[in-house]
């Protein structure tokens, strides 16, 4: 399996959508299906992992799971709410699930100073003023395909 480790503010909504909690907005909506995209497009069995501040707030956590699986995409769950650092939760998720059978990973983010030890190779920075674009999207088959 592979994972998608995905923040939402910067990442599925931008400054450009005031960074909504709307995500059935036209450019919200538009990012989600790059993310369809990427899980259709990549070799192999593809899932979501939320990785945003989005996972702590239950009426927003479960909008996003809800639009994933609109798209057929499935929610493998969410880093644990700590006081560790972005990459530090992404690294113990990793840990906690390593029976799982995860070959590849890659973190969509538009923050990634706090990524800590996780390869740079496996992180795709995101602008928050466009959200992910297609590019991105490109470079995260690429990355999942390896």
């Amino acid at each position: 399996m592979k994972v998608i480790f995905l923040d939402v503010d910067g990442v599925i909504n931008s400054t450009h959508d005031y960074f909504t909690t709307d995500l059935t907005t036209a450019g919200c909506s538009a990012r989600l299906d790059l993310i369809r995209f990427i899980v259709n497009n990549t070799p192999g069995e593809v899932q979501v992992c939320i990785s945003s501040s989005w996972r702590v707030i239950k009426r927003l956590r479960e909008h996003l799971i809800d639009e994933l699986n609109k798209r057929d995409i499935v929610v493998c769950g969410y880093t644990k709410y700590d006081d560790n650092t972005r990459g530090k939760q992404i690294e113990n998720w990793l840990k906690a699930n390593s029976d799982k059978d995860i070959t590849n990973y890659v973190v969509i983010d538009d923050e990634t100073a706090d990524m800590g030890n996780l390869p740079q190779g496996n992180i795709i920075k995101t602008d928050e003023d466009t959200g992910l674009t297609d590019t991105d999207a490109e470079l995260a088959i690429h990355i999942l395909s390896e």
